[in-house]
Parts: C-alpha cells; structure tokens; sequence
C-alpha cells in the first residue's frame, strides 16, 4: 500500500540521480582518467579541435537525453497512474 504511493517520488528521484550520475561521471573522467568521452573532449579542447569537441558535447547530451527517456517511459509503463 505504501509502494504505490511513493512510487512517484521514487521515479522522480531515480530520474534525478541519473542525470547527477551522468554529470559526475564527466567530472570524474575530466579529473583523472585516460580514457573515456570526457577526456576525449579535454584532450580536443586542448588542441583546439572544435569540431570534435561539438561532436563530443552532442553525444553527451544524446546519452543525457536517452536515459530521461528509457526512465520516463518505465515510469509511464509501472506508474501510470501519475502524471510524470
């Protein structure tokens, strides 16, 4: 009885964390890593190739993009009752 109703505010919390995960996970590539889409965009920063860089952030925000939607879709099939 009490799952139902806090389904809502899980599924907001869930899709929040997501997108906090996503950001720490470039922040965390940026510091440190030798590896990954994060770094390759420093990497591209640092010798000035913009149009990689652009390609870099589009596919960032492509990945951002998809998550929200592969969660917002969970939450339209198991809490339908809800409006997010």
């Amino acid at each position: 009885m009490l799952l139902p109703a806090a389904a809502p505010a899980l599924l907001a919390a869930l899709r929040y964390g997501a997108s906090v995960a996503l950001l720490a996970l470039v922040a965390a590539e940026l510091g440190g890593a030798d590896s990954g889409l994060a770094y390759r965009l420093q990497v591209d920063g640092q010798f000035l190739r913009v149009d990689r860089m652009f390609a870099g952030l589009i596919v960032l925000g492509l990945l951002g993009v998809a998550a929200d939607l592969v969660l917002a879709a969970v939450g339209r099939r198991f809490v339908h009752w809800s409006a997010s």
